[in-house]
């Protein structure tokens, strides 16, 4: 599988399904999976979907009907893990975020939907992607870490 198959969290459940339906197609002797037209942005995860599966795919059509077809050459899979791995990637560059200096350390959370926060929702359903006991009252999100000015990535 490409460990480096990074989403935006509000294309999860597109990439969710859409594993489900190729999932199906891989099972079957059927040589094509002709997929619903769409717009560039997600024929590119859909040929990325390809490339983590081993399998080829092209786009094929004109304008509005431009879509991706996956070939089946009985070597595609999909791994176990898979659809429990996917997870989006957040990363706000050098936007600092700060935290009350008076404490001596705060603990903070970067949580699945992008919110970051330091104390845990009730009703969190979503999951924490990192956590982090920042002690310096500042810090950064690079590529779901949560970094301080004490740590080399600053």
């Amino acid at each position: 599988m490409n460990t480096d198959f990074q989403i935006k969290s509000s294309d999860v459940s597109f990439v969710k399904e859409q594993t489900e339906k190729l999932s199906q197609f891989f099972k079957t002797k059927e040589k094509e999976y002709v997929c619903e037209p769409m717009n560039p942005y997600y024929r590119k995860l859909m040929h990325k979907l390809a490339s983590s599966f081993h399998c080829q795919s092209t786009s094929a059509g004109e304008g509005q009907e431009r879509h991706v077809v996956f070939i089946n050459d009985g070597k595609a899979k999909i791994e176990d893990n898979f659809l429990d791995s996917l997870q989006p990637t957040y990363n706000f560059g050098e936007q600092l975020f700060f935290v009350d200096q008076r404490r001596r350390s705060v603990t903070i959370f970067l949580l699945y939907d992008g919110s970051v926060v330091s104390q845990i929702p009730k009703d969190n359903k979503e999951g924490i992607l990192a956590e982090k006991e920042v002690t310096t009252g500042v810090f950064k999100i690079k590529t779901n870490r949560i970094i301080e000015k004490t740590d080399e990535q600053w």
